[in-house]
């Protein structure tokens, strides 16, 4: 009786089996990465020294290179905030990539060309807000962007920002795969089901026999 039960389970388990190893079933992860610029410097607690809006430097930035390409629901987000602790910080980010960088050095970054150049991700802070969190939208064929950042307030020196950007997507993996292995150890499994469920042990038998006489 229980070999039975147990014959039927092991015949369950190896359809089981089989159908995932035969639909290549998958199974989703979400992973997260540091996002990377592009001399491979990791994107967490970086700190960007910012210049001050009387500064002569104007814009200041880096290159970050994003994995985006093939990556199922792929996001990039990330944060800023003061490095030094300014109780009144006022500065804004903004990210676009290599050609609207080449627009924008044309025409000395001025504010019409700003409205016309596409931003993919921004942020700003100020005496109310003493970090702000930032997102990438509508990321396209690109996979260098570029961040650029500018201080609003006239200082002596440059104010240093932190900031870190993440990367996540969901990334598939399949559950069984249909090696040989694999293969045979469902075989062999769903035979020894079958001997168990079509056969009752010796003793049974020998016992049923016993009554009916």
């Amino acid at each position: 009786m229980y070999l039975r039960l147990f014959g039927i389970a092991l015949l369950i388990l190896s359809l089981i089996t089989g159908t995932v190893i035969a639909t290549n079933f998958k199974v989703f992860h979400r992973m997260e990465v540091f996002a990377e610029t592009e001399d491979g410097m990791l994107l967490e607690d970086r700190t960007v020294p910012v210049p001050p809006w009387n500064s002569t430097e104007g814009w200041v930035g880096f290159n970050v290179i994003l994995s985006h390409r093939g990556k199922m629901n792929y996001e990039a987000a990330g944060l800023i905030l003061p490095d030094d602790a300014d109780p009144e910080p006022k500065m804004v980010m903004r990210v676009v990539n290599e050609t609207g960088l080449m627009l924008l050095q044309f025409d000395q970054f001025d504010p019409v060309t700003w409205d016309i150049t596409k931003v993919y991700a921004a942020a700003y802070l100020d005496e109310n807000r003493h970090h702000s969190e930032f997102r990438f939208v509508e990321v396209d064929n690109s996979t260098k962007y570029v961040f650029l950042f500018r201080g609003l307030k006239n200082e002596t020196q440059s104010r240093p920002i932190l900031i870190n950007l993440k990367e996540a997507w969901y990334e598939g993996k399949t559950l069984l795969e249909p090696t040989a292995p694999n293969v045979l150890i469902v075989a062999v499994t769903a035979i020894a089901g079958l001997i168990l469920t079509i056969r009752s042990p010796p003793k049974t038998r020998r016992s049923r026999l016993k009554k009916w006489r």
